[in-house]
């Protein structure tokens, strides 16, 4: 994947996190205007990105998560001139990237369920998780999550990779998924929803390792 959609994506999940910490913890916007005029002082070039960074952070959070994570070149350049980076103690920076990470790793795993077209109670069923907690992924970053949901996370994001090595057409994919393969002598959704999907996960991999690059599973 490209370094910069890398970077880019990883901005965006940082803000969104940090936001929706700034609604727990309000003194995150005061330090953020106090960031600001710094920047202000340092690179006087983008005023017009400051004017913009001081209307937001002094308006409401909503209005202010809409602009800074909005998926166009605007909100790209907001988090790429974020007064939001540089406020952070230690132990709240690596808190908050800690769950940066984890919103990456559900947002992987919602785009794999989507890919193989997967209802929601096959999604819970998959990472052992209850409804509440699938849908309350969709709304905001989770806070914490155990080793083993993120296991089985990785499991089914590993999986559709595999899959998709094997079958770049997602038509495909989803047919195989819900077809009986003689070889594992069962329909391949059943095993996954029934909590064997490691065993599935392995083989596939067997099958599409000789295709699958380093960077083919997500590590953080």
């Amino acid at each position: 994947m490209d370094r910069f959609a890398v970077n880019e994506a990883r901005m965006l999940y940082f803000h969104r996190v940090v936001l929706d910490q700034a609604r727990r913890t309000p003194t995150l916007i005061e330090r953020a205007h106090q960031e600001l005029d710094r920047m202000r002082f340092q690179r006087p070039n983008v005023e017009n990105v400051w004017e913009e960074w001081g209307e937001l952070l002094a308006g409401s959070l909503d209005a202010l998560e809409a602009a800074v994570c909005a998926a166009t070149p605007r909100g790209g350049l907001l988090r790429a001139n974020s007064p939001m980076v540089a406020i952070l103690a230690p132990e709240e920076s690596k808190a908050l990237w800690q769950r940066v990470a984890l919103q990456q790793f559900v947002a992987y795993f919602l785009a794999a369920a989507e890919d193989l077209d997967l209802a929601d109670d096959e999604q819970t069923a998959i990472a052992g998780i209850t409804a509440d907690i699938l849908a309350g992924w969709r709304a905001a970053p989770p806070l914490s999550m155990t080793e083993r949901t993120l296991e089985r996370l990785k499991m089914l994001v590993g999986m559709r990779h595999a899959l998709a090595t094997l079958y770049p057409e997602a038509e495909l994919r989803r047919a195989w998924l819900r077809s009986p393969v003689d070889t594992l002598a069962a329909r391949p959704i059943d095993i996954l929803v029934r909590g064997d999907g490691f065993a599935l996960h392995e083989h596939l991999s067997a099958s599409a390792r000789r295709f699958l690059e380093p960077g083919d599973m997500p590590s953080h």
